[in-house]
């Protein structure tokens, strides 16, 4: 049942925001914000971006969250300087503005060290992959592989995960070009969820393009604006084809209420 963001549509949510005293937004970071790139660290948010993101922050009106899968030592650097919220690996690390970094639950990691040698395995014996291992998960990149190649090698990978995942109660996550495994406890829906407990918001809006946003869809309130960069299936209430339309969307809220 998601449509894609038409005029109508977007009519009714600037109107809202437009509006509305007290908003909350949670914006996935890669695919949502900023295109994909080849490395993690070739994603340094632009100009364009800098500026967006300091405009919505600057209104009182606004509390802004960047819920991103990166590791928190390249989401602070790039963001921290920024009047926003932040949730690195899907959840697990928290922190808003200029605090320390925290985490949700105690997080158990002995796990890595019995994976980490299969994921740097199939890094080895399949060239232009590689592996990034964050605090609490593992993670295998393939975006620059022949493709033939890397669809056969992502189905081998989970293959051979997933006993070794169920007996050690963890979770498989399949992104953008992206195998990764962790704790099942955090997700981006529970960090979301954290994040608006303090206080009552009459706007709430959220973006994301993988699976991994699915959880902070399905859990924001139903009257949330939520909103898929890529096509469905999807429990956001709309979605738009890339990453510029979002930024558009944004750009639009922001001169609605100026």
């Amino acid at each position: 049942m998601t449509e894609l963001l038409n005029d109508e549509n977007e009519k009714k949510i600037i109107e809202d925001y437009k509006k509305s005293e007290k908003r909350i937004l949670f914006l996935d970071y890669d695919g949502t914000l900023v295109s994909f790139y080849d490395r993690p660290g070739m994603a340094k948010p632009d100009e364009a971006l800098t500026q967006l993101l300091r405009d919505l922050s600057f209104d009182v009106r606004n509390k802004v969250f960047i819920i991103s899968g990166r590791n928190r030592y390249l989401l602070g650097k790039w963001l921290n300087n920024f009047n926003i919220g932040l949730s690195a690996e899907h959840g697990a690390w928290l922190k808003y503005n200029g605090d320390p970094w925290q985490t949700l639950i105690p997080i158990d990691t002995a796990w890595k060290k019995d994976l980490r040698p299969i994921f740097e395995l199939y890094a080895d014996t399949t060239p232009g992959s590689y592996v990034e291992e964050k605090d609490f998960s593992i993670a295998w990149h393939y975006r620059k592989t022949y493709r033939a190649l890397s669809d056969i090698r992502v189905k081998e990978l989970r293959r051979d995960m997933l006993p070794k995942a169920k007996a050690l109660h963890l979770q498989i996550l399949e992104g953008q070009m992206v195998l990764e495994v962790k704790n099942p406890d955090v997700n981006k829906g529970l960090a979301a969820l954290r994040f608006m407990s303090d206080e009552a918001y009459d706007f709430s809006f959220s973006a994301g393009d993988d699976r991994t946003d699915e959880d902070m869809f399905k859990l924001l309130p139903p009257k949330a604006y939520s909103i898929k960069v890529g096509n469905p299936p999807t429990a956001a209430r709309y979605y738009v084809r890339t990453y510029s339309d979002l930024r558009s969307l944004l750009h639009k809220l922001l001169r609605a209420a100026n």
